[in-house]
């Protein structure tokens, strides 16, 4: 796919400029594309357009700036290039849901919505056909339990299923619904902190010493279908928060997300493999309250 290779070039440009007034005539032709051929390539490429790509990582880079440095609003408003610390503001609260000045005061930052930059494998994920049919669901109250991991590395998230998957020995386990809980803390800071639940539903087992429980309220959901290995999740992810929900008239509500692995999934991790994401959230008040 050279066409990617092209979108990573303009990528490059756009991050060495970052700070700088950007037109889409000075990043295709950098490229080497005409204007109307390029911003058709690169929304095809990246699910986004230019100005949106642009945009939400100045708002990225600004946000961050102002959370280790401290600078005055109106400094970063004019060091990434927009018009007037006006702009800048409702640019800011359009895509954190905050002012910028909320933010510098302490106010909880989601850091999910940070925008990371483009790179290689990101789009080449997006565009191997393994984010798959997007639903707005609602469920009732899930009653879960399981194992929490130690920390969110994959060795200990890994012996958290290990010891759920213990647990449904005897049973037919791909037949058995399983969930990949993660919960957000709270913590103002620039980092993802999170905890994991390997999870199920399943009554009938005594509850062991080690198990956490964990009920999670009704709620509608946004659900992603990914497919094949689990190991690029965290790509689907960065599309998700990054990409997706910018783009679509949903706010996240709650501190949590799941993934849902039923007998779709495969432990084989083949192109067929399903794994089904849940987003809460809530419709949007477009009128900005």
């Amino acid at each position: 796919m050279d066409y990617l290779y092209r979108v990573r070039e303009a990528v490059i440009y756009i991050e060495d400029h970052i700070q700088r007034k950007l037109t889409i005539d000075d990043v295709a032709a950098k490229v080497g594309y005409s204007k109307f051929h390029f911003q058709r390539l690169f929304h095809h490429a990246s699910r986004q357009t230019l100005g949106q790509y642009i945009l939400s990582r100045k708002l990225t880079e600004a946000a961050m700036q102002l959370w280790e440095e401290q600078s005055k609003v109106v400094e970063i408003a004019y060091a990434y290039g927009f018009e007037s610390h006006e702009t800048f503001s409702r640019a800011f609260k359009n895509r954190f849901g905050m002012s910028p000045y909320a933010f510098k005061s302490g106010g909880k930052f989601p850091n999910h919505l940070l925008k990371n930059r483009l790179e290689l494998d990101y789009l080449s994920h997006i565009n191997d056909d393994v984010i798959g049919s997007i639903e707005v669901v609602n469920l009732g109250e899930l009653n879960l339990r399981g194992y929490k991991a130690e920390s969110v590395q994959t060795k200990d998230i890994h012996q958290a299923w290990r010891k759920l998957l213990l647990k449904l020995s005897g049973h037919d386990e791909s037949k058995v619904a399983k969930y990949g809980l993660i919960q957000y803390s709270e913590i103002d800071e620039l980092e993802l902190n999170y905890s994991y639940l390997a999870a199920t539903t399943i009554d009938g087992f005594d509850e062991e010493e080690d198990e956490e429980v964990c009920v999670i309220p009704p709620s509608k959901y946004v659900v992603f279908d990914h497919k094949g290995n689990a190991d690029r999740l965290p790509l689907t992810y960065q599309y998700i928060y990054g990409t997706w929900f910018s783009q679509n008239p949903y706010r996240l509500v709650e501190s949590y997300d799941f993934e849902y692995y039923d007998e779709s999934f495969s432990t084989a991790s083949g192109r067929d493999s399903l794994i089904r994401i849940f987003i809460p959230v809530n419709d949007l008040v477009m009128n900005g309250e």
